[in-house]
């Protein structure tokens, strides 16, 4: 399922113009974790929210200082609008034992993980 998280109407009204979603697709302004966990993302979240999400899609605008805070009207948008690029957040771990960094699949039931270097080892 994909949701839209900004403030801005000119860029849903965009979005529906790329074809990325429709006029049914939900829009909101702020977002939680429980809000974005395992749906397709378009807007801009920070990372603690984005590592929640299937995948983040952002439009990259080429903004002037002259655009900041304010809201840009739809020609404004399509003249400053780059092509969509889409990501999938990973948070990595820290290894209980070493320090070093750990992947998700590395991590154990108790929610600790151990690197690769440490995994045969688990000393804690």
């Amino acid at each position: 399922m994909k949701i839209v998280i900004t403030r801005h109407p000119a860029l849903v009204q965009y979005l529906i113009e790329l074809g990325l979603i429709t006029s049914e697709t939900p829009v909101i302004s702020h977002a939680s974790p429980e809000q974005v966990q395992g749906k397709d993302v378009i807007g801009v979240l920070p990372l603690s929210l984005a590592k929640f999400a299937l995948s983040v899609t952002e439009i990259p605008l080429a903004l002037t200082p002259e655009d900041r805070g304010k809201e840009l009207s739809i020609e404004r948008l399509r003249e400053i609008a780059g092509s969509p690029s889409t990501y999938s957040i990973i948070q990595h771990l820290t290894c209980k034992k070493c320090g070093k960094t750990a992947f998700p699949y590395e991590q154990w039931a108790d929610g600790t993980a151990l690197c690769w270097d440490c995994r045969d080892n688990p000393v804690y």
